[in-house]
């Protein structure tokens, strides 16, 4: 699970400038939702090119790999606002979760076949885009979520590491599942009423992230119906 507790976040839970136009806000609400899809399309072009050439993820380059997708979570930020530079960040560690995540998808793929992977990836999609709309056609304010949701990520954190080191059994796949679509209600309402328009990159990141770990946690549900 790539996890959000270590991810540099925005938290500020202010509204969105007053003088923001409606008209001008959905064409900003809109871009963002253009830039998660190719943020996925990026990771999928990653995870097709590591699953070709799983030695790419593996061994001593999958730390590699790790550690410059931490980096460029803290360049992503820093750039956030200075174009061309901010997409390059931000499209980049797209590319390399997705190589990260091709050497696992291989060995689902190896037990479970390929179909679950994608029932998995179109039930994430349904959810995501669900949730998305729900919030984006109501605007409903839903941003009061975010400090349990906070807590619920520190305590599904701990509840892994335990698993770890206690030989405990993994987090749930359900309780993932739930936490990550309250992200989503969540982030979506700060696309809604919290972020200004320069903020499109850190927008982008929050949503991308909030679909990849949901989409990890649907995966291991499927892979658990598995027979």
């Amino acid at each position: 699970m790539f996890s959000r507790g270590g991810f540099v976040r925005e938290r500020t839970f202010a509204g969105a400038p007053a003088a923001a136009d409606e008209a001008g806000r959905a064409r900003f609400i809109a871009r963002v939702y253009n830039m998660v899809f190719l943020s996925l399309a990026f990771a999928t072009l990653g995870a097709l090119v590591s699953m070709s050439s799983p030695g790419i993820a593996l061994g001593g380059m999958l730390w590699v790999l790790i550690i410059a997708e931490f980096a460029l979570i803290f360049v992503i930020h820093a750039v956030a606002k200075v174009p061309v530079w901010n997409l390059a960040a931000l499209f980049g560690f797209t590319f390399i979760t997705g190589l990260t995540l091709g050497p696992l998808l291989l060995a689902f793929a190896s037990v479970n076949g390929y179909g679950p992977i994608l029932q998995a990836f179109g039930t994430t999609a349904v959810i995501f885009g669900a949730l998305a709309a729900f919030v984006t056609t109501t605007k409903k304010d839903l941003r009061w979520l975010g400090n349990y949701l906070f807590v619920g990520l520190f305590a599904l954190i701990i509840w892994g590491l335990a698993g770890l080191f206690f030989n405990m059994g993994g987090v749930p796949p359900l309780i993932g599942v739930l936490l990550f679509s309250g992200f989503i209600l969540f982030d979506v309402s700060r696309l809604v009423h919290q972020f200004r328009e320069d903020e499109y990159v850190v927008a982008t990141l929050s949503l991308y992230l909030d679909f990849l770990n949901l989409f990890l946690f649907v995966l291991q549900f499927f892979g658990g119906r598995r027979d």
